[in-house]
């Protein structure tokens, strides 16, 4: 890496529009010949796929997460879009779990630390909702917003 790619980062829960906004953005720095890449949510693949394992997996998705970042990175990708930035699992991580969620707290903080982030809540629009490829409904939804912003509240982001 020769140097840190910009990372812009799209923080919200399930269906406030990260995806849509992200990918808009994406094509808008293309068409200005920007070298930059969109990377999508790696659980959104298992949720079609209906592997709940994985999804219960916050190491697995933190680990391909970073790998679709880091592999951009190394090809010298200046400008990196995503609906689904690699702190996220903090979000998602739970007692089931088998991690020690302090060290994937750390883990997950220092893949975070490798990339120049823009960060970006993105601010519900219910009306907007669709359930389809998601495994929560609106209101579900609706608290995961609020997991995240204190998340990003308790490491000052």
């Amino acid at each position: 890496m020769n140097k840190k790619p910009i990372v812009i980062c799209f923080f919200g829960g399930p269906g406030s529009g990260k995806s849509t906004v992200a990918l808009e953005i994406a094509a808008y720095l293309k068409r200005l010949h920007l070298v930059t890449e969109y990377i999508h949510e790696e659980a959104k693949d298992h949720t079609y796929s209906k592997n709940f394992i994985a999804l219960s997996d916050q190491l697995y998705l933190l680990a391909n997460q970073h790998h679709k970042l880091w592999r951009l990175a190394k090809n010298d990708i200046e400008y990196i879009v995503t609906d689904s930035p690699i702190i996220l699992g903090l979000t998602y991580f739970n007692e089931t779990s088998k991690y020690d969620f302090e060290i994937f707290q750390a883990m997950a903080m220092d893949c975070w630390s490798q990339y120049h982030n823009i960060n970006i809540f993105m601010n519900r629009q219910d009306s907007l909702y669709q359930e389809y490829g998601r495994s929560q409904n609106l209101d579900e939804s609706k608290q995961i917003d609020t997991n995240i912003r204190s998340m990003l509240e308790s490491h000052s982001i």
